[in-house]
């Protein structure tokens, strides 16, 4: 007998509440699985994209460093043709050499015709050598190399210095040093023809070399050095080396650098070779996986192999920085799902709100019951479907006998305590779920029964006079010493097509009979 509206409060309310639970057991699960596959897929995404950034960087590494060795080569071959007499020097170096008596050994001069620019240093060690030794044939080979060394200066591979150094004890070096510096020493022996690092055989049994990184003794920074041997009569005379400043490297790594990542280059061995930042562990190039990033320490170690070298270029990466990056990503998910969560719980705020509300509208604040209000509407459905199947229900009009005297003799507070006393009681007495009472005003209640005898509806009136009889409620301006009920009771028959104003007037007609006999008992009307 709900109206309309409280019904569509109640279903509202009951499937936002069935949302708000379904959301919580499948949607926040669900929420969380994918939330999680994102950082996931993030880490995922991180990782690869270190992998293809240490690969990108290797490669490109490996472009510059073969172009080096492509350079070292063909100096390499000028170099030996030179010593098979098959290319003459253009200056003859015996007239120039000067002893240098402080330093232990000599010094050219710049031979006539030629500029400083023109022509590179040449140091040795020891007495100057004599004219026609192989020392000087040695040394008219290396000053042929020197337009080759100015070109490999001026086409732009940044190699800081271009040399030879031969065995019998002197280096020829670009760009020309200053007349003070004497660079020579017998460490460039062990040092430039023996350099620690990956010998890479070639063709014809040539071995170029790179060395690990160190210090230039000149000053000019970080370095690593390509060594070419010259062989004469199937003996090494000596090599033919270009240098490479790290701060070249830098720039090709940077190129590739990723966001709270670093970039290390990394020997054979997995030691650091620039010594940038350090390390999060032990690094084995030997086990570490080329086709994923490996874990050491906190972080993620993505390892690629430079091929010309075999060093190794890693990209670090610190998990807690991939995790932040991962869960910024995910935060528009995890947001959304805040949202929906946040917005069914206030859709089902409302609809409780509205179920209040709607309850509110009609009930009776002071007892409980239903109102004057919900009782029309409860009669209009009533009669309506009595028309429409042809069936019949019953209506009742109770009034508490002389409240007036009661109110006046007691007081309100009372009256009210009375009045919530027999709306609770009456509600008591009603049986059936769909049998309601309701205050239509003052202390006047109706009852809507779903019965269709006469003689069941009188039995219903004779049983809530006697309810309400039990309660016992001292009355003392009543006949009967306790506050009683009168009843006015009628069948509504739909098949006779009564509607809601005529069954009210038939039960208020029996309520005022009922009145006019003595009060206390009921009526059919």
């Amino acid at each position: 007998m709900l109206n309309a509206r409280h019904r569509l409060a109640d279903d509202v309310h009951r499937h936002l509440r069935n949302a708000v639970i379904a959301f919580a057991l499948i949607g926040l699960p669900l929420a969380a699985l994918l939330m999680r596959a994102v950082i996931q897929s993030s880490l995922s995404q991180q990782s690869h994209a270190a992998m293809e950034a240490g690969r990108m960087a290797a490669r490109e590494l490996d472009h510059e460093l073969v172009l080096r060795e492509h350079a070292v080569g063909a100096l390499v071959a000028n170099a030996e043709q030179v010593m098979k007499g098959r290319v003459t020097s253009p200056v003859e170096v015996v007239g120039q050499l000067r002893a240098r008596p402080n330093h232990g050994g000599y010094t050219p001069g710049i031979p006539p015709g030629y500029a400083a620019t023109e022509i590179c240093s040449l140091m040795g060690e020891g007495p100057v050598p004599a004219r026609g030794s192989a020392t000087v044939a040695e040394m008219q080979m290396a000053i042929a190399l020197t337009p080759s060394f100015l070109v490999l200066r001026d086409r732009g591979l940044e190699i800081p210095w271009a040399y030879y150094v031969s065995r019998r004890g002197f280096i020829y070096i670009c760009p020309r040093a200053g007349e003070d510096v004497f660079l020579w020493s017998h460490d460039l022996l062990d040092r430039y023809t023996n350099p620690s690092g990956t010998a890479i055989l070639r063709t014809g049994g040539r071995r170029l070399v790179w060395s690990t990184i160190y210090r230039d003794t000149a000053g000019k920074g970080l370095m690593t050095t390509l060594s070419g041997l010259v062989v004469d009569r199937g003996a090494v005379i000596g090599d033919v080396s270009i240098d490479l400043g790290v701060a070249t490297l830098l720039d090709r790594l940077a190129r590739h650098g990723l966001p709270d990542s670093t970039l290390h280059l990394l020997a054979a061995d997995g030691t650091d070779m620039l010594g940038r930042a350090a390390l999060p562990g032990r690094i084995d190039p030997r086990v570490a996986s080329r086709a994923a990033p490996v874990r050491v320490g906190g972080a993620e170690v993505a390892l690629r192999t430079v091929r010309t070298t075999g060093w190794h270029v890693a990209v670090v990466t610190p998990r807690r920085a991939m995790l932040l990056r991962a869960l910024r990503e995910s935060t528009v998910y995890g947001l959304l799902v805040v949202f929906l969560l946040a917005s069914l719980a206030l859709l089902f705020a409302l609809a409780d709100a509205l179920r209040t509300l709607a309850a509110l509208s009609v009930r009776d604040p002071l007892t409980g019951v239903y109102n004057r209000r919900h009782f029309d509407a409860c009669m209009r459905i009533e009669c309506s479907r009595a028309r429409r199947v042809g069936t019949r229900f019953g209506v009742a009009m109770l009034d508490i006998d002389h409240f007036k005297g009661f109110n006046d003799r007691y007081g309100h507070h009372a009256g009210d305590q009375a009045l919530r006393a027999v709306a609770k009681a009456l509600g008591a007495s009603l049986q059936r779920l769909s049998d309601q009472p309701f205050r239509i005003g003052g202390e006047e209640f109706a009852v809507i029964a779903h019965v269709e005898r006469a003689e069941q509806m009188e039995r219903l009136g004779e049983k809530l006079c006697a309810a309400i009889r039990a309660l016992a409620i001292p009355h003392a301006g009543s006949p009967q010493g306790v506050v009683t009920i009168s009843v006015g009771a009628t069948i509504v028959d739909g098949a006779r097509g009564v509607d809601p104003e005529r069954a009210y007037q038939q039960a208020d007609a029996a309520l005022y009979r009922a009145k006019e006999a003595g009060r206390g008992r009921v009526v059919l009307g």
